[in-house]
């Protein structure tokens, strides 16, 4: 999902169960516009989540369910930005290139767990198996890391 303001909208609570989900919020507007933005609770029990945008998610990320991941960077990133997630010890979790501009980006699978420590690169190349909408799985490692994140931690 592309969305000019915010890519999944919900006036109440949002519940992501499996599937794959990769959404794009707005690439200009951060405030109460981004990729996920619910009023109500956001839940994600199950599948794969991506959101970015320049707020990749405006709801409050949830504390219980499945893990997940959120790089915010200190600038925008231009389309076209490459992003890997990969453990620390170097295996490649997830890639993801941008179509438009982002500052935000959040991963949720059943590959991350609550408080473990990812390590966040950008540049080098894309592979691993296509999921749709810019995201990979798998797939060589590249890039230069920039950042750890620690998952279940906004």
């Amino acid at each position: 999902m592309n969305g000019g303001t915010d890519g999944l909208d919900s006036n109440g609570a949002l519940t992501l169960s499996g599937g794959s989900v990769i959404v794009t919020g707005s690439a200009s507007r951060g405030g109460g516009e981004g990729g996920l933005d619910s009023n109500g609770a956001l839940t994600i029990t199950g599948g794969t989540v991506l959101s970015a945008g320049i707020s990749a998610g405006t709801s409050t990320l949830p504390t219980s369910g499945q893990g997940w991941v959120s790089v915010t960077f200190g600038a925008n990133q231009a389309a076209g930005t490459i992003v890997h997630l990969a453990t620390t010890s170097g295996t490649q979790i997830a890639t993801y290139q941008s179509a438009k501009a982002f500052r935000q980006v959040v991963f949720s699978s059943s590959q991350i767990t609550r408080g473990t420590t990812y390590a966040v690169r950008t540049g080098g190349s894309v592979s691993g198996t296509a999921v749709g909408g810019g995201l990979y799985t798998g797939g060589t490692l590249s890039g230069t890391q920039v950042s750890t994140v620690v998952a279940g931690v906004r």
